[in-house]
């Protein structure tokens, strides 16, 4: 991996259109640390296929039962309390 030292968006430009394929890693501010995902960081040691599952599960779960707290647009009171 090379890294490229850029001064200006218009550098940047010219150095993405350059290359080869239409891939980009954005890096970390550390190159020490390992490539990893957010939901790795999250689970850490006990990664697993199936922790991983479970936790995807536990979110998407979570976030169901919530949305209509910010679903303005198709929320429909039942009354002038709701």
């Amino acid at each position: 991996m090379n890294e490229v030292i850029v001064d200006d968006p218009e550098d940047l430009l010219k150095q993405l259109n350059n290359l080869p394929n239409n891939f980009i890693f954005r890096g970390h501010a550390n190159a020490a640390w390992r490539l990893e995902s957010s939901l790795e960081r999250l689970i850490g040691a006990g990664w697993s296929a199936v922790a991983a599952e479970k936790f995807e599960d536990r979110s998407f779960d979570e976030f169901r039962s919530k949305f209509h707290l910010y679903d303005g647009e198709n929320l429909k009171p039942n009354s002038k309390f709701a």
